[in-house]
C-alpha cells in the first residue's frame, strides 16, 4: 500500500481538507502521516492519523490581534513570510528524512516551498490540492485581488503585463531571495516569478472547489481536475453543540455569524451585526473561538459559541455572514443558504465576488458596514427568489470530493512508486560512477 504525507499549512480551512482525505486513505489502508503545526495535534490523535509536529503553535488569539493581518498587502506578506519561507527548510528536511527508506507521495499546498524543493531533488512524488481559485493567475478571467485590480475592460496584453511587474518588483523580492538561497545550498538554480508556474507541481494538481465556482479559463498557468470541496469539519465539545442545537431550534430563522481566522470579529464589527439582526427580529449565533466581551450585556436573542461544525448547524439556519473564507462559503453553498460576505484579506475578496456572481451572496466591505446597510441586506438575501437560488445550488454542492481525491491519490501512488524505483536506482547509478 501506498504511504503518504500530507503538509497542509495554515488555519483550519487549510486543515480540515488534508485530515479527511488522510483518513480515508488510512481506512483504504495507506500509511498516512501528517506534518502540521503543534495545535493540530489534538485534531490528527482523535482522528487516529500519526502528527509530525513542524515550527511553532498556531495561536488563534495571535492571528486575530496581528495588526499586519488586518491590511491586505501586510497580510499576504506575513503569511508567505510564515508559511511559506519560514516553514521552507523544516519542511524540505522532515521529507528528505522520510524519503531514504520508503516511496513517499507528498499531498501539500503550493505555498509548501519546501516540498515544492523535495520535488526537485528527493524521489517523491507531489500532489498540490488548490483550495482558493484566485491562486490561479488568468488574464482570460482574473481573480478579484485587491493589490492588483483588472477590470474586465482591461486588455489581455495589459493583464499579463501587471503579472510580470507584480512579480518583478513585489513578489519575487519577498519570496525570491530566501528560496534561491537555500537552492543554492542545494546546488539548485535560482527561480524566477515564482509564484507564476515553478510553485505549481508537475505531478497533479486537484481543484477543491466545483466549476460553478469557478468556470475553468483555458490559461490557468497549470493543467488542474476540478472536483469539488470536501465539506468536512470535525465534531465539537458534545455539550456545546448541543446547547448550540437546542438555541436554533427555540428560535427559528436565525442567523449563523462565522467570522472566521481573519474576518469580521473585532469589537466594532459583531455589535453592529447583532444590531441588524435585532433590528429584524433575527436570533444570532456567533460562531467564534475568541473571546468577545463587547458581545455580553448586548440586547436581543443571540448565543456566542467556541465552535460547532457547520454541517451539522447551518441546516437550522436561515442566513449566513462570514468573511467569505473558502471553508465557510462552502458549507454555506451545499446547506443552500444566503450569504453575505464581509471580505478582510488575501483570497476572501475573490470568493466573495464569485459568491455573488453566483447569486447566492450579497458582499458588503468593513469600511461601508452598519447596521442600516447589513438589515437592508439581510432582508433582500432572503427574498424567496434568493433562497430558491440558493436552495438549488445547494443541491449540486453537497456531494464531497473526498472518495474522488483518494481515488486519484490511489491510481498515482500505484504508478508513482516505480518512477521513485526508478529514480532511486538512476542517483545510486550516479553516486556509483562518482
Amino acid at each position: 500500500m501506498g504511504s503518504f504525507l500530507f503538509n497542509p499549512i495554515g488555519t483550519a480551512g487549510d486543515i480540515h481538507p488534508h485530515v479527511v482525505i488522510a483518513k480515508e486513505l488510512q481506512s483504504r489502508g495507506h500509511r498516512v502521516r501528517l506534518l502540521a503545526t503543534p495545535n493540530n495535534r489534538p485534531l490528527a490523535e482523535a482522528e487516529g492519523i500519526d502528527f509530525l509536529p513542524l515550527g511553532e503553535p498556531l495561536s488563534t488569539s495571535e492571528l486575530a490581534n496581528d495588526p499586519r493581518l488586518k491590511r491586505p498587502y501586510s497580510a499576504w506578506k506575513a503569511a508567505m513570510q510564515w508559511a511559506a519561507l519560514g516553514m521552507m527548510e523544516s519542511v524540505f528536511q522532515q521529507i528528505r528524512e522520510l524519503s531514504r527508506s520508503e516511496s513517499l507521495t507528498v499531498i501539500a499546498p503550493v505555498w509548501s516551498l519546501g516540498a515544492r524543493i523535495a520535488r526537485e531533488t528527493l524521489p517523491i512524488r507531489l500532489i498540490q490540492p488548490i483550495l482558493n481559485p484566485c491562486l490561479l493567475r488568468s488574464a482570460e478571467k482574473p481573480a478579484l485581488l485587491p493589490m492588483l485590480p483588472m477590470p474586465s475592460w482591461t486588455p489581455i496584453w495589459f493583464k499579463r503585463w501587471q503579472y510580470r511587474i507584480a512579480d518583478r518588483f513585489v513578489l519575487d523580492p519577498i519570496l525570491a531571495p530566501r528560496l534561491n538561497q537555500f537552492r543554492e545550498q542545494l546546488g539548485l538554480r535560482p527561480v524566477k516569478r515564482v509564484m507564476h508556474r515553478w510553485w505549481f507541481s508537475p505531478d497533479m494538481v486537484l481543484g477543491l472547489f466545483s466549476d460553478t465556482f469557478a468556470p475553468k479559463p483555458t490559461d490557468w498557468p497549470t493543467d488542474i481536475e476540478l472536483v469539488g470541496h470536501t465539506l468536512w469539519d470535525p465534531d465539537g465539545d458534545t455539550q456545546e453543540v448541543d446547547q448550540a442545537i437546542e438555541f436554533l431550534k427555540l428560535n427559528s430563522g436565525a442567523i449563523a455569524v462565522v467570522p472566521g481566522s481573519a474576518g469580521p470579529n473585532n469589537a466594532e464589527l459583531l455589535p453592529l451585526i447583532l444590531k441588524a439582526c435585532c433590528s429584524i427580529g433575527r436570533p444570532v449565533l456567533v460562531l467564534s473561538r475568541l473571546q468577545h466581551p463587547e458581545l455580553e450585556g448586548q440586547p436581543g436573542r443571540f448565543l456566542h459559541c467556541r465552535y460547532a461544525p457547520l454541517s451539522t448547524i447551518l441546516p437550522h439556519c436561515s442566513l449566513v455572514i462570514h468573511s467569505a473564507c473558502m471553508g465557510t462559503s462552502c458549507q454555506t453553498l451545499a446547506a443552500g443558504l444566503p450569504h453575505i460576505s464581509i471580505p478582510t484579506v488575501n483570497d476572501q475578496f475573490d470568493n466573495a465576488r464569485r459568491l455573488h456572481r453566483m447569486g447566492v451572496s450579497a458582499t458588503i466591505r468593513q469600511g461601508q458596514l452598519t447596521a442600516q446597510s447589513l438589515a437592508k441586506a439581510i432582508e433582500q438575501r432572503l427574498a424567496t427568489s434568493v433562497v430558491r437560488q440558493c436552495k438549488l445550488l445547494g443541491v449540486t454542492h453537497r456531494q464531497s470530493s473526498v472518495s474522488i481525491v483518494c481515488d486519484r491519490l490511489e491510481t498515482f501512488g500505484t504508478e508513482s512508486n516505480s518512477l521513485s524505483f526508478s529514480f532511486r536506482k538512476a542517483l545510486k547509478s550516479k553516486a556509483s560512477i562518482g
